[in-house]
């Protein structure tokens, strides 16, 4: 069998493992746009901040089938004739196709985006590029308070760099952390020099991003500007396909396009909420992780499902605070839902339920058995006798594996 993946990320890594475990003849060509091998992306901000060199991220594909492994750009595909066209105009064709071909950051429309000294942080090539503008800048602007933003301005302070945060919305961190979680974070980047401004956004870079003018009309000077608004699924290229598009590229639970022995996995694919049970477009590791592994299995001759997943499920650090979200984390006490919080300084807790099922959780210090709470999200079973242990954080994994 002839397989044949597009993209370079880690649902093209884990489909291309399992795919090497049910059929180890298999005979794999991947094509990848970026000039290296395999890296941990939600590692980069480490290189900006100076804690890991480049080839500390990076791994090879050793030992895992027969590799074909092509640095180019793929521009088309043809699926009647089972054909993907490259940049350079090399046709590659294939038995079964894997899409995985991420997300590219949104570019805001104003003017001076496309300045010199306007960086993003998607791919590894972005953070090297950052971490040298952090050599000889002293001031930057970072437009965006999600986690990529915000995993700009800690990498960047910690350089020494004096950062200042622009966010459109009234907290950072939306939609994964609440106002209360999110002031906690907040008080910790502002302990280390970062100035963020809430409800504001910027209207004009200026030349050679060396300033910025905000919508209030504050005016803002920097050596370089950072954009972290957001991310788009790269598709443009199946137009003409015949592959079923929405938001993204539309699957069934076994990871299959509405194309024939073409499938898809990772930030490229719409997936179903198994919480609000709505259709939306992941760009998250955890995620990408699970679909890439059933696309792998059932492009080998497996038969395995993907029953959907979380839009939020989180597990970063920021300052030292470990911090973990997951499903409806922005639930309040209407409609139905039980919200139930506890603070004590740096420790915060919120879980949000519906008819006695846990729907949301946000942890920040003690992150303890937060996997459990996770399991019981995606299970989306009653909790039972399990709500008071679950209240009170005496819940232990006996008692879920009990319960299930």
């Amino acid at each position: 069998m002839n397989y044949t993946i597009v993209g370079g990320g880690i649902a093209a890594v884990t489909a291309l493992k399992a795919i090497s475990e049910y059929d180890p003849e298999c005979q794999i060509t991947v094509i990848s746009e970026e000039k290296h091998c395999f890296y941990y992306r939600p590692m980069t901000p480490l290189i900006i901040k100076g804690d890991k060199e480049r080839d500390d991220l990076l791994h090879d594909h050793e030992g895992i089938g027969h590799i074909n492994l092509i640095h180019d750009r793929a521009t088309s595909l043809d699926a009647d004739n089972c054909e993907v066209t490259l940049q350079g105009g090399q046709k590659v064709g294939y038995d079964r196709l894997l899409i995985a071909t991420g997300s590219s950051p949104l570019i805001p429309q104003i003017p001076g985006v496309g300045e010199k000294n306007v960086h993003y942080l998607r791919t590894l090539k972005d953070a090297m590029g950052l971490r040298e503008a952090a050599k000889i800048g002293q001031q930057a602007v970072i437009m965006g308070g999600g986690y990529v933003g915000i995993k700009k301005a800690e990498a960047l302070a910690h350089q020494g760099i004096d950062v200042t945060l622009v966010e459109k919305e009234e907290h950072i961190l939306l939609p994964r952390l609440d106002a209360q979680g999110a002031a906690l974070v907040a008080e910790k980047l502002a302990a280390r020099g970062v100035n963020l401004i809430m409800k504001d956004t910027i209207v004009e870079i200026k030349p050679e991003a060396k300033g910025v003018k905000l919508a209030s009309g504050i005016e803002l000077e920097a050596d370089f500007v950072c954009i972290a608004v957001g991310v788009r699924p790269n598709i443009d290229w199946l137009r003409g396909s015949g592959i079923e598009m929405e938001k993204a590229i539309v699957v069934n639970e076994l990871m299959q396009t509405t194309r024939d022995g073409i499938y898809a996995a990772g930030d490229v694919v719409q997936i179903k909420d198994l919480v609000t049970g709505n259709t939306v477009v992941s760009a998250l590791w955890t995620n990408a992780v699970e679909m890439g592994k059933v696309a792998g299995v059932n492009m080998a001759g497996g038969r395995i499902k993907y029953p959907g997943g979380l839009e939020v499920l989180n597990a970063s650090e920021i300052e030292g605070i470990p911090i973990v979200s997951i499903g409806h984390v922005l639930a309040d006490d209407k409609n139905g839902l039980e919200v139930y919080r506890s603070q004590h300084q740096q420790n915060y807790m919120k879980l949000a339920m519906r008819d006695d099922v846990l729907t949301g959780a946000i942890f920040i210090g003690n992150i303890e058995n937060a996997g459990i709470y996770t399991a019981l999200i995606k299970t989306g079973k009653p909790l039972g006798p399990l709500k008071e242990k679950a209240i009170n954080r005496s819940l232990n994994y006996a008692d879920f594996y009990a319960s299930h």
